[in-house]
């Protein structure tokens, strides 16, 4: 194996990490908070998702290469979450699905005029990327509910999960972005300590 690919396998290897983390977390988080949220038919609703910040910027880093960390993860994390009695072929579809569109995301945005993906040039354009978070937020919406994997609901139920979970998608977003910029704020500030 070359080098350049052993390093796009570790990268890819700890983004895998970093992403079954924020599933964990979000897991433990839903845990916490489930108790004193409206339950609906649908199953309750998630005030942070933390996994869909994760995926954007895999996303932005790695283009449809992020896929290979994204896909597996995602599809564990759903049958721990449903549990595996739980976990059917649709639901398999609705993950894949979710997670195609987040580069996906990338690419309509590219054709709307605004290349938001990785250049070497430029920088991370933090505002600029919640608007491929929010393009795929509302495209993993509608393929959830698209593929009826919450059962029937009324158009009230619907309106105001798909509202939920845009705002949990974003409100995740939001809070791996926060964390991203401390973490290369901190790396940026050790690696000029060293030079000096």
């Amino acid at each position: 194996m070359t080098k350049s690919f052993q390093t796009l396998a570790a990268q890819l290897a700890a983004a895998a990490f970093v992403l079954l983390c924020a599933c964990l977390l979000t897991f433990a988080i839903d845990a916490l908070t489930h108790p004193y949220l409206p339950a609906m038919s649908a199953g309750r609703i998630s005030l942070l998702y933390l996994p869909h910040g994760v995926k954007v910027l895999l996303a932005w880093m790695f283009g449809w290469l992020s896929l290979a960390a994204v896909l597996p993860v995602t599809l564990i994390y759903a049958v721990l979450y449903l549990g595996p009695e739980n976990f059917t072929w649709t639901m398999a579809a609705i993950v894949v699905l979710k997670g195609i569109a987040v580069p996906l995301g990338f690419e309509i945005t590219k054709l709307m005029g605004l290349d938001l993906r990785r250049c070497d040039e430029s920088g991370l354009r933090w505002r600029q990327l919640f608007i491929v978070g929010f393009i795929t937020s509302v495209m993993n919406q509608m393929i959830r509910y698209s593929m009826k994997c919450c059962g029937t609901l009324s158009v009230d139920e619907q309106l105001f999960s798909i509202g939920s979970g845009i705002l949990a998608d974003i409100m995740g977003l939001l809070a791996i972005m926060v964390v991203a910029m401390l973490v290369f704020r901190w790396l940026r500030r050790t690696q000029l300590q060293r030079v000096y």
